[in-house]
């Protein structure tokens, strides 16, 4: 699958959330490389072109909701952790995702299994965030207890890209432990609906290093021109790499 006409539906996502499937033509991959031709074309330019031809793919080929082949569903993984006392600890918010592709139990399982080692992770968390909430309760005086909330760990799914080349996940995950205000990122998982492989850049890209540089040279620019500039750190230019 290592076609470069990703690389924009990457970016234009900002989420890295799809990849191109091997339905398309050469004539568009062959396009799509112009994105690294300096010579003969502007970035921008390119940039636009592929993005034009991406989303008449997705038109025409893709559905990020429905697929009659393709089922998602959601176990509920909300609770909360308390002490001996009923003190509360940790609440934990979130959800995993069952994927089920129709007539293909090795792609199904293979996910799964993906999954199921990202809770198995999560798990580990939960339990080092109620020691390190234990702890800090007990340390608090009379006063300080009336505020306490306990510390927060979440983790949530939902799909930007369902179809049967690729199955695209967006994760956003939430921790509070009792600083100045909580931490959110935003991460994507994309499969091969095929095989159920978990895809990296190095699966869809022929040039990672090239790939890489034209995505974070778009992204700033698309962060200089954000009206939300004021919210990012002074220095996050140097962040994003």
């Amino acid at each position: 699958m290592k076609k470069i006409t990703l690389v924009v539906l990457v970016i234009v996502s900002i989420l890295l959330v799809a990849c191109q499937s091997k339905s398309l033509s050469d004539e568009n991959v062959g396009s799509t490389k112009e994105v690294f031709e300096e010579d003969k074309i502007s970035e921008e330019e390119a940039a636009r072109n592929v993005q034009k031809e991406n989303e008449e793919y997705i038109s025409e080929n893709v559905s990020t909701e429905k697929n009659s082949d393709i089922t998602i569903t959601y176990e509920d993984k909300s609770r909360e952790e308390k002490d001996a006392n009923g003190n509360l600890l940790l609440t934990i918010t979130g959800n995993l995702p069952v994927i089920t592709i129709k007539n293909n139990e090795a792609a199904t399982q293979k996910i799964k299994e993906y999954y199921d080692e990202k809770q198995k992770k999560l798990e580990e968390k939960v339990n080092e965030y109620i020691k390190y909430a234990t702890d800090n309760y007990t340390l608090l005086n009379t006063d300080q207890v009336q505020y306490w909330m306990g510390y927060e760990l979440g983790e949530t799914y939902e799909s930007a890209r369902v179809d049967n080349a690729v199955i695209s996940m967006v994760e956003e995950s939430y921790e509070y432990a009792g600083g100045a205000h909580p931490n959110t990122t935003r991460s994507a998982q994309n499969f091969d609906t095929q095989t159920g492989q978990h895809l990296t850049l190095n699966d869809v890209l022929t040039d990672v290093s090239k790939g890489t540089e034209f995505i974070n040279n778009y992204l700033l620019e698309k962060m200089k021109e954000s009206k939300y500039d004021v919210r990012f750190f002074e220095d996050y230019e140097t962040g994003v790499k």
